[in-house]
């Protein structure tokens, strides 16, 4: 191997026990085709089966599950999720690590359906970076939540996502409507939010009943990386202390 020209061979992946209580997401590679001696693909006639996991696990059969992990699987696997949750997958499930999967709205949609469905009732931890999200699956969020999905959420990781403003009001709007009753935690930054939208964030969580009735656990809230104007950091002196910006 030649550094700098080879990339490191991969080790191959233990086989996951279907009694563990994390999982970790890959798509399933395709079957590779079958060649005869002379090199040439063998046809072979498609059997009536049934649907194989769009993973390489079937989730269906991972009922201790309470910590789940995504590879980098994209729109189809942000649906297929959706989909395995609606039927009843990882009843136990409380951590939900979809970091950089770029899932984009087609992905994002599903999984929050389930979630409207009442699927995700005890998840507290659900990381959402650098999905491609717009502010269609930010209102597609507010819908869900604000009619009671992830009633028991605490961690929110929103960050290095596409909403900008409309979505940074909207968010602001599920604040001062308690969707975030539960939520210590809340990362929007580097979502391209300008003045509009942080105005609205910064509003929200300045206000007097944040900490008695909207958000009574709130730690950390993040808004980093959005560029505001200097206008609008001169026009709010006093910031909550729990406020990054």
């Amino acid at each position: 191997m030649i550094c700098g020209v080879n990339d490191p061979i991969k080790e191959a992946m233990d086989p996951q026990r279907e009694t563990a209580t994390t999982v970790v997401l890959i798509e399933r590679p395709p079957t590779p085709p079958q060649i005869d001696e002379n090199g040439n693909v063998i046809e072979v006639k498609k059997k009536k089966s049934k649907k194989k996991s769009f993973f390489t696990v079937d989730l269906k059969r991972f009922r201790n599950v309470e910590e789940m992990k995504g590879e980098k699987i994209g729109e189809r696997g942000g649906r297929a999720l959706g989909r395995d949750l609606m039927a009843g997958v990882c009843p136990r499930l409380r951590k939900i690590d979809l970091a950089w999967n770029v899932m984009k709205f087609n992905g994002t949609q599903m999984l929050i359906d389930a979630f409207a469905k009442g699927c995700g009732t005890k998840v507290t931890w659900l990381d959402l970076r650098a999905n491609h999200i717009d502010s269609r699956g930010i209102e597609r969020l507010r819908m869900a939540m604000e009619k009671g999905a992830l009633p028991n959420l605490n961690h929110l990781d929103l960050r290095q996502n596409s909403f900008g403003d409309e979505g940074g009001k909207i968010l602001s709007h599920m604040t001062l409507a308690g969707a975030f009753v539960k939520v210590s935690y809340l990362r929007m930054d580097n979502c391209q939010i300008r003045d509009g939208g942080l105005r609205a964030i910064i509003m929200a969580m300045s206000s007097k009943s944040l900490k008695t009735d909207l958000m009574p656990d709130v730690d950390f809230v993040g808004i980093k990386n959005n560029h505001p104007s200097t206008a609008l950091v001169k026009s709010f002196k006093l910031l909550p202390p729990f406020l990054c910006i």
